[in-house]
């Protein structure tokens, strides 16, 4: 004798309340690590930074050692323009190469070439206003700046408000934009001929950016020489 078949009811289903609760539950997540995330990545890039900058430090100590002399940050100085007597501020798209004198002595390229005391130049990761402005050129103005001992005392100078005497010959600064992305000079892009800023980093330059303000939070990545310290940087 053949048994009818069972019929089984419907099949279970969330309620809507269920799948509301779920939801709930995945944003509070989402919300929680996002952030952590975000911020893991910036100290990370940070880090990065840091290093690539320590790399630099070497090969610009290892140059002087070779040369008796730190390297020179503009290429036009030994033909009159941007003459050390000068007062004006660094200008980012000179720090390292002018295409018009692919061969002077000066110029950041001399830590690769003709003596590889680094391999290439890092790129700054967080430059990225600079980056946009480089032209085919001059290929290297998004890289980690560089503040040669004479373009330290302009700053350092100007800022102050005094005379081109203040920490001379002091010491040579390494400069990152930090996570803000931007240097910290007008918001018209002066001194220095930097990109325009926004309102709310105009005037941080002297700032050491700082974690604890916040994963992206105003200030640069600075790495000094010799005496030199933030405090200098005004």
């Amino acid at each position: 004798m053949v048994k009818p078949s069972v019929m089984k009811s419907g099949k279970g289903a969330f309620t809507l309340i269920e799948l509301l609760i779920v939801v709930a539950i995945i944003s509070i997540l989402a919300a929680i690590a996002v952030p952590n995330f975000l911020e893991a990545q910036t100290k990370a890039k940070v880090s990065r930074v840091r290093a690539d900058q320590r790399s630099l430090a070497t090969a610009i100590e290892s140059y002087a050692v070779d040369n008796n002399k730190y390297p020179v940050r503009h290429d036009k100085w030994e033909l009159g323009d941007n003459a050390p007597g000068a007062f004006a501020y660094p200008r980012f798209d000179e720090k390292i190469y002018d295409p018009d004198f692919a061969t002077a002595p000066v110029g950041m390229h001399v830590i690769t070439t003709p003596i590889s005391y680094i391999t290439s130049l890092p790129k700054d990761i967080f430059n990225s206003p600079a980056a946009g402005l480089v032209q085919p050129g001059n290929p290297y103005s998004d890289c980690i700046d560089y503040w040669d001992p004479l373009d330290l005392d302009r700053w350092i100078a100007q800022n102050k408000g005094a005379a081109l005497i203040y920490g001379r010959g002091k010491g040579w600064a390494l400069v990152s934009v930090g996570p803000d992305k931007f240097l910290g000079v007008l918001s018209n892009g002066q001194p220095g001929g930097y990109p325009a800023e926004p309102a709310a980093t105009a005037l941080t330059a002297s700032i050491m950016y700082d974690p604890t303000n916040g994963s992206v939070s105003v200030g640069n990545v600075f790495r000094f020489s010799g005496d030199l310290k933030q405090g200098d940087i005004r």
